[in-house]
């Protein structure tokens, strides 16, 4: 599980996509400002064979995109359970990619992840009932960042959970 992005959305109201945190392992992002710009930046030539984690994606995330994935591509394959998606098979001119909600694997909340794990970026707290997401903002930024790495950091660690040296290449990933 060496090569994966995550990435996570953040709103207004719900229902208003604001902004967007992609990470790659080396590079992050947050000028995402629409939901195009994120399938342009998930499905790019480089992207091609990785998998793509949103935690509680298939309930959240995933539906910002859900028809643009659907109208780009040639061959969408949409695993579903119970008015929830578990992941997305992409085929398109350039690869094959995968969304998968990490919470097939984690099914529990970011920040108990982040703070089982124990990573650097742990899942921060913002009280969203008294303040709007503001994309401006360096404290909602920051927040969007530990989100994105912080998931990244956890789906690492957990790949190497239960080895007994945590070295990648003398074991299969569980990821």
């Amino acid at each position: 599980m060496d090569d994966f992005i995550t990435f996570d959305i953040e709103t207004t109201n719900w229902i208003n996509f604001s902004q967007a945190g992609y990470y790659d392992g080396s590079f992050y992002t947050d000028k995402i400002y629409t939901p195009l710009q994120l399938y342009k930046r998930l499905f790019q030539m480089t992207n091609a064979g990785k998998n793509i984690y949103a935690h509680f994606g298939g309930r959240f995330d995933f539906r910002f995109i859900l028809d643009i994935i659907l109208d780009k591509n040639t061959e969408v394959n949409i695993i579903d359970a119970n008015g929830r998606i578990l992941f997305i098979n992409v085929k398109n001119k350039d690869g094959t990619y995968k969304l998968i909600d990490s919470a097939n694997l984690l099914p529990i909340s970011l920040k108990k992840i982040t703070e089982s794990f124990n990573v650097r970026h742990a899942k921060g707290f913002i009280d969203f009932s008294k303040e709007q997401y503001n994309k401006k903002s360096p404290k909602h930024r920051e927040y969007l960042k530990n989100d994105v790495i912080g998931l990244y950091e956890s789906l690492k660690k957990f790949s190497t959970w239960g080895s007994n040296d945590g070295n990648l290449s003398d074991r299969k990933s569980v990821v």
